[in-house]
């Protein structure tokens, strides 16, 4: 069993991917993008448009924070999972946290945009990860069933992408057969909405959850092995407070 990470005050975000993070948001290019559903922040409704988007604002409020990247990283070295599968690149920063955790680690990366794909690439070639990292791009209904047949047994899966109750449910069955007993399961965004917040409540009910840790923005799920039985009705809860160090967690 890999016991939680409760202390926040032992992470320390990565200066080379933090370096990208700076110079991006200060990036004025605009990108065309097809955004398949993140939503708006606090609604319950999420559908597919083709938006513009620049690139710093992309950063601001898409890209994991330095802190919640410092914690993926720890989880990786704390687990040691073979493989992970994120879903939702946006532009590889909470990416490359993963892949920072443990250089042995495999990480496959979905994402939907096209535009914004080739730019986490770059970032991925500029700080060597790239031999780490495989992308896959394209909407996740019509890529998961031909990725997941093709990876195998997952480790570790991280959410964050499709921001809405119904997808969120769906990723995970879709994808629990494919992890690994004991598997660790990443949802990022559980208090984007209400609808996110029941999503996370859902998951954390499952009979195959062991265990639920609450890190305010990710929630973290331990999947049971076979010689562990089904939890009771309110899994154990690791709760790491709202941070005061709000630009460190916050997107």
């Amino acid at each position: 069993m890999v016991d939680s990470l409760a202390d926040h005050r032992s992470l320390v975000p990565n200066e080379a991917i933090e370096c990208i993070r700076a110079r991006v948001l200060h990036d004025t290019q605009t990108v065309s993008i097809v955004d398949y559903g993140a939503g708006i922040k606090g609604g319950e409704q999420a559908q597919t448009r083709h938006v513009k988007k620049r690139l710093f604002s992309i950063m601001k409020n898409s890209a994991t924070p330095p802190l919640q990247g410092a914690l993926l990283s720890q989880w990786v070295k704390r687990a040691k999972p073979a493989k992970i599968l994120e879903l939702g690149t946006s532009l590889g920063i909470g990416t490359m946290y993963l892949a920072a955790g443990d250089p042995g680690t495999k990480v496959y990366t979905m994402e939907g945009a096209p535009a914004i794909a080739d730019i986490a690439r770059q970032h991925f070639i500029e700080l060597g990860f790239s031999p780490q990292i495989l992308q896959f791009v394209g909407s996740f209904d019509a890529l998961l069933k031909e990725v997941q047949s093709g990876l195998g047994e997952l480790d570790m899966v991280f959410l964050d992408g499709h921001h809405a109750y119904a997808p969120t449910i769906d990723y995970f069955e879709r994808l629990l057969p494919s992890m690994a007993p004991g598997a660790i399961l990443m949802v990022d965004d559980i208090r984007w909405s209400l609808e996110m917040w029941r999503a996370w409540r859902t998951l954390q009910r499952h009979p195959k959850v062991k265990q639920s840790m609450d890190y305010w923005h990710l929630g973290v799920l331990r999947l049971r092995t076979p010689d562990e039985v089904a939890h009771p009705a309110h899994p154990s809860l690791t709760i790491w407070p709202r941070p005061r160090r709000r630009w460190l967690m916050r997107k």
